[in-house]
């Protein structure tokens, strides 16, 4: 064999490696949506469906990013699996993460698209393991489909969705689903809020905390913003707020940070988005449990009812360890390894910060 002809077969190697390599590494980069689902299952986090009106094909993504692996916000690397998606378009539905392992997507209702091919299932499990999609059979005979509501689970697997939209009516009724089980059941609406949806909802040691969200802001009385029900008797009850309460808003999200809960964003009307953090701390004060809020913009001032609220309040799968109570900080786990690292907020800055900008 010649010298040339061996660089020649060299060169044509180099090319089919760069070229398979190039076919490897071409960057997924999902287009701005609404209304999609985001569900964490161990490190990685599950984007499906959503809602743009200038790309409808959004509708029909599915895809996924390693948050175990370090990586900048403007340059995240995302994993796309819309060519083994088997869920119709859709927005504005609720998911969670449930089943034996707890490894498993479960997708509830949701709002299809008029020009679906296929009639969208109720149900969609999604299997992390096998990366394979499927409609379970679920005992109960629900066949309600709701849309624009959260979704919660609890240590048990049971997944809590209240209220929400069926046929263009607001509810306030419970729906439970069983994702271990597989099995539908319905929760108690005595004291329950009223009507909503788009509501901000967390867990929080075996009590569901809903706050605010609602079909029309101007109806919402401050001292409806926060409710709880609790799970081990389904009872719904208001807890003693003190301190300036946030102005009513829809489309936020709700996250519990060690003892504080952090409301981000939303919008406060149809034309206007609110771009404060109010946070509603849990304290324990002469054995008298109560929440104060931190003042934002478009505040009310209302005293609740003093009811009781639980000392322990941190939630299943949080990531995150007690407040520091001599610093007032919080430290955040980015792991569950041995190697993880743990970074410390000073929530007093926090606060400051967030005043700052109001």
């Amino acid at each position: 064999m010649s010298k040339k002809y061996s660089a020649h077969l060299v060169l044509w190697f180099l090319i089919q490696l760069l070229t398979k390599v190039e076919c490897q590494t071409t960057l997924f980069k999902p287009i701005q949506r609404r209304g999609h689902t985001a569900t964490l299952i161990d490190d990685k986090l599950y984007i499906l469906g959503g809602r743009n009106k200038d790309y409808p094909e959004v509708g029909n993504e599915f895809f996924y990013t390693d948050v175990s692996v370090p990586f900048n916000t403007k340059n995240i690397l995302w994993n796309d699996l819309t060519s083994i998606n088997a869920v119709p378009k859709h927005n504005a539905a609720a998911s969670v993460r449930g089943g034996a392992n707890n490894k498993t997507l479960f997708l509830y209702g949701g709002l299809p698209y008029a020009d679906n091919e296929v009639t969208m299932s109720l149900v969609y499990t999604f299997d992390t393991l096998s990366n394979s999609w499927s409609i379970p059979t679920i005992n109960g005979g629900n066949t309600i489909r709701k849309d624009n509501l959260k979704a919660i689970v609890d240590d048990n697997g049971k997944m809590y969705l209240f209220g929400g939209q069926s046929n263009e009516t607001i509810t306030n009724d419970m729906l439970i689903l069983d994702t271990i089980n597989l099995k539908w059941g319905i929760g108690s609406s005595i004291n329950a809020p009223s009507p909503r949806v788009v509501y901000g909802a967390t867990y929080v040691s075996n009590q569901f905390l809903l706050y605010i969200g609602t079909n029309n802001l101007n109806n919402l009385k401050p001292q409806e913003a926060l409710y709880v029900l609790n799970l081990a008797n389904y009872e719904w009850y208001i807890p003693k707020i003190t301190g300036i309460i946030p102005g009513s808003r829809y489309w936020h999200k709700a996250n519990v940070i060690g003892r504080y809960m952090v409301i981000s964003f939303g919008d406060i009307d149809f034309n206007k988005e609110a771009s404060t953090f109010p946070i509603m701390r849990s304290v324990n004060n002469s054995r008298k449990e109560r929440i104060s809020a931190i003042p934002a913009n478009n505040a009310y001032y209302y005293e609740q009812k003093p009811l009781p609220i639980p000392e322990n309040i941190y939630g299943y799968g949080q990531q995150t360890v007690p407040i520091h109570e001599n610093n007032n900080s919080i430290a955040i786990s980015s792991g569950n390894n041995q190697r993880s690292s743990e970074q410390h907020i000073d929530l007093e800055n926090l606060k400051n910060d967030i005043i700052q900008v109001v």
